[in-house]
């Protein structure tokens, strides 16, 4: 699934189910977890086996507490990994959605990265009416000219990360 472009819309498909959902973003422990079985295990079959069995666990555990957060966050959790990414253990575990399936562990992370950037932004227009008025930095314009089509979140998380860039 190596196209960027396809990437980016899981990842847009990701921050719908948990923005629709009203959950607390949760996606920064999965990416914890994805990180340490990527450093943690040799080949991609037991980073992936790895990661899916510590997700799930956390799932099931009273370890749960660890996201903080509140019920919300723990519940948004266990129904993100059962309805979207649909994980199941079987002889293995396996990732039911058609989205994420076929996905290497960069993937992943990219994909995950991503959502949660969507999240944010997502969180940041609604509390903040600022955000919504946009500061011409040069780069907006082109931005539109270029690219009219597509997601609107997707072309304000980019938009706001390269504000972000501008003002270091």
């Amino acid at each position: 699934m190596n196209n960027k472009e396809m990437l980016l819309e899981v990842a847009e498909r990701a921050a719908e189910f948990i923005n629709k959902n009203g959950y607390s973003n949760f996606i920064s422990t999965i990416q914890k977890i994805l990180t340490v079985s990527k450093h943690s295990c040799k080949t991609e079959y037991e980073q992936k086996q790895k990661c899916f069995k510590l997700l799930d666990e956390l799932k099931n555990s009273s370890q749960i507490e660890i996201l903080s957060g509140g019920k919300d966050i723990k519940n948004g959790f266990r129904q993100f990994l059962e309805q979207h990414l649909q994980l199941k253990k079987k002889k293995e575990y396996i990732v039911e959605n058609e989205d994420f399936k076929d996905c290497t562990i960069e993937e992943m992370e990219y994909i995950f990265g991503w959502t949660r950037r969507l999240i944010k932004n997502n969180e940041a227009n609604s509390n903040n009416n600022y955000s919504n008025s946009k500061i011409n930095y040069g780069r907006e314009k082109s931005w539109k000219n270029k690219e009219d089509t597509g997601n609107t979140a997707m072309k304000n998380a980019f938009m706001k990360a390269n504000k972000n860039f501008n003002k270091r």
